[in-house]
Protein backbone atom coordinates (compact mmCIF):
# COMPACT_ATOMS: atom_id res chain seq x y z
CA UNK A 1 0.00 0.00 0.00
CA UNK A 2 1.16 3.12 -0.71
CA UNK A 3 1.53 6.61 1.43
CA UNK A 4 -0.75 8.71 0.79
CA UNK A 5 0.82 12.53 0.29
CA UNK A 6 -1.30 15.86 0.90
CA UNK A 7 -0.23 18.59 -0.30
CA UNK A 8 -0.18 20.79 3.17
CA UNK A 9 2.31 17.75 4.13
CA UNK A 10 4.48 17.90 0.91
CA UNK A 11 8.03 18.56 1.42
CA UNK A 12 7.82 20.16 -2.26
CA UNK A 13 4.78 21.51 -2.65
CA UNK A 14 5.39 24.85 -0.52
CA UNK A 15 8.66 25.21 -3.09
CA UNK A 16 6.62 24.73 -6.59
CA UNK A 17 4.34 27.15 -4.54
CA UNK A 18 7.01 29.76 -4.29
CA UNK A 19 8.14 28.93 -7.67
CA UNK A 20 5.06 29.80 -9.69
CA UNK A 21 5.04 33.25 -7.56
CA UNK A 22 8.36 33.83 -8.59
CA UNK A 23 7.62 32.98 -12.16
CA UNK A 24 4.46 35.17 -12.43
CA UNK A 25 6.17 38.38 -10.46
CA UNK A 26 9.28 37.89 -12.98
CA UNK A 27 6.26 37.45 -16.02
CA UNK A 28 4.72 40.72 -14.49
CA UNK A 29 8.25 42.35 -14.44
CA UNK A 30 8.83 42.27 -17.82
CA UNK A 31 5.61 43.15 -19.29
CA UNK A 32 5.43 46.44 -16.88
CA UNK A 33 9.40 47.19 -18.44
CA UNK A 34 8.04 46.29 -22.04
CA UNK A 35 5.31 48.65 -21.77
CA UNK A 36 7.87 51.50 -19.69
CA UNK A 37 10.01 50.97 -22.46
CA UNK A 38 7.26 51.46 -25.11
CA UNK A 39 5.85 54.79 -23.85
CA UNK A 40 9.07 56.56 -23.46
CA UNK A 41 10.40 54.94 -26.75
CA UNK A 42 6.91 56.70 -28.12
CA UNK A 43 7.93 59.71 -26.41
CA UNK A 44 11.28 59.96 -27.48
CA UNK A 45 10.20 59.26 -31.55
CA UNK A 46 7.24 61.26 -31.45
CA UNK A 47 8.78 64.43 -29.03
CA UNK A 48 5.64 63.55 -26.33
CA UNK A 49 2.77 64.73 -27.32
CA UNK A 50 1.42 64.62 -30.52
CA UNK A 51 -2.19 66.07 -31.14
CA UNK A 52 -4.15 68.98 -29.84
CA UNK A 53 -5.82 68.36 -26.10
CA UNK A 54 -9.34 69.91 -27.53
CA UNK A 55 -10.81 71.54 -29.92
CA UNK A 56 -9.97 75.26 -28.19
CA UNK A 57 -6.22 74.40 -27.96
CA UNK A 58 -6.24 73.84 -31.55
CA UNK A 59 -8.30 76.87 -32.37
CA UNK A 60 -5.73 79.04 -30.60
CA UNK A 61 -2.87 77.14 -32.71
CA UNK A 62 -4.28 77.58 -35.31
CA UNK A 63 -4.90 81.71 -34.95
CA UNK A 64 -0.69 81.70 -34.25
CA UNK A 65 -0.11 79.92 -36.94
CA UNK A 66 -1.94 81.86 -39.30
CA UNK A 67 -0.21 85.32 -37.39
CA UNK A 68 2.88 84.14 -37.59
CA UNK A 69 2.31 83.47 -41.67
CA UNK A 70 0.69 86.60 -42.12
CA UNK A 71 3.39 88.76 -40.73
CA UNK A 72 5.69 86.96 -43.86
CA UNK A 73 3.29 88.27 -45.78
CA UNK A 74 2.71 92.26 -46.67
CA UNK A 75 0.54 92.80 -44.45
CA UNK A 76 -1.05 95.84 -46.75
CA UNK A 77 -1.76 93.18 -49.06
CA UNK A 78 -3.68 90.78 -46.28
CA UNK A 79 -6.15 94.18 -45.35
CA UNK A 80 -6.43 94.70 -49.25
CA UNK A 81 -8.13 91.32 -49.31
CA UNK A 82 -10.10 91.49 -45.96
CA UNK A 83 -11.45 94.38 -47.47
CA UNK A 84 -12.81 93.02 -50.51
CA UNK A 85 -13.74 89.58 -48.84
CA UNK A 86 -15.96 92.01 -46.94
CA UNK A 87 -17.30 93.69 -50.24
CA UNK A 88 -17.99 90.93 -51.75
CA UNK A 89 -19.95 89.34 -48.85
CA UNK A 90 -23.54 89.76 -49.66
CA UNK A 91 -24.48 89.07 -45.73
CA UNK A 92 -21.46 91.55 -44.86
CA UNK A 93 -23.56 94.80 -42.76
CA UNK A 94 -23.54 98.09 -44.76
CA UNK A 95 -21.51 99.20 -41.30
CA UNK A 96 -18.76 96.26 -42.45
CA UNK A 97 -18.69 97.52 -46.34
CA UNK A 98 -18.17 100.99 -45.33
CA UNK A 99 -15.39 100.09 -42.98
CA UNK A 100 -13.84 97.89 -46.03
CA UNK A 101 -14.58 100.44 -48.33
CA UNK A 102 -12.79 103.28 -45.93
CA UNK A 103 -9.84 100.85 -45.64
CA UNK A 104 -9.77 100.35 -49.75
CA UNK A 105 -9.59 103.94 -49.89
CA UNK A 106 -6.42 104.23 -47.02
CA UNK A 107 -5.30 101.17 -48.66
CA UNK A 108 -4.64 104.28 -51.63
CA UNK A 109 -4.35 107.47 -49.31
CA UNK A 110 -7.23 108.88 -50.56
CA UNK A 111 -8.72 108.49 -47.08
CA UNK A 112 -7.45 108.34 -43.44
CA UNK A 113 -9.57 105.28 -42.12
CA UNK A 114 -8.63 105.41 -38.81
CA UNK A 115 -8.13 101.94 -38.85
CA UNK A 116 -4.55 100.04 -37.93
CA UNK A 117 -4.61 98.70 -41.57
CA UNK A 118 -1.99 95.20 -40.42
CA UNK A 119 -2.91 92.18 -38.94
CA UNK A 120 0.04 93.46 -36.12
CA UNK A 121 -1.18 96.92 -35.35
CA UNK A 122 0.35 97.11 -31.52
CA UNK A 123 2.55 94.19 -31.01
CA UNK A 124 3.43 91.09 -32.21
CA UNK A 125 -0.04 90.01 -31.40
CA UNK A 126 -2.21 89.51 -34.38
CA UNK A 127 -5.06 91.61 -33.43
CA UNK A 128 -7.65 94.23 -35.12
CA UNK A 129 -10.31 94.61 -37.78
CA UNK A 130 -7.93 93.08 -40.58
CA UNK A 131 -6.88 90.41 -38.85
CA UNK A 132 -10.17 89.39 -37.43
CA UNK A 133 -11.13 89.81 -41.22
CA UNK A 134 -8.94 87.93 -42.38
CA UNK A 135 -9.69 84.88 -40.07
CA UNK A 136 -13.08 85.08 -41.02
CA UNK A 137 -12.94 84.70 -44.33
CA UNK A 138 -10.63 82.42 -43.95
CA UNK A 139 -11.03 79.03 -45.94
CA UNK A 140 -12.31 76.69 -43.01
CA UNK A 141 -10.64 73.50 -44.61
CA UNK A 142 -7.37 75.49 -43.40
CA UNK A 143 -8.51 74.41 -40.03
CA UNK A 144 -9.96 70.99 -40.63
CA UNK A 145 -6.14 70.48 -42.37
CA UNK A 146 -4.17 71.96 -39.54
CA UNK A 147 -1.94 69.64 -37.34
CA UNK A 148 0.13 69.18 -34.42
CA UNK A 149 2.68 68.86 -36.55
CA UNK A 150 2.12 72.05 -38.65
CA UNK A 151 2.39 73.70 -35.37
CA UNK A 152 5.50 72.16 -34.26
CA UNK A 153 6.96 72.70 -37.34
CA UNK A 154 6.20 76.40 -37.05
CA UNK A 155 8.12 75.99 -33.74
CA UNK A 156 4.67 77.17 -31.86
CA UNK A 157 4.46 74.35 -29.27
Amino acid sequence: MKAEVRPEHDPHGSENHKSDRVNTLLIAAIVALATAVGVVGTYLVFGGKNDFADREEKRELYEEYECAKASQLDERFIASAAAVDVLADSNASPSEKKTALDVQLDLRGLLDSGVPLTPTPHTSRCEGWVWETHMKYLDPQKFKDFTYQDAEDEGLV
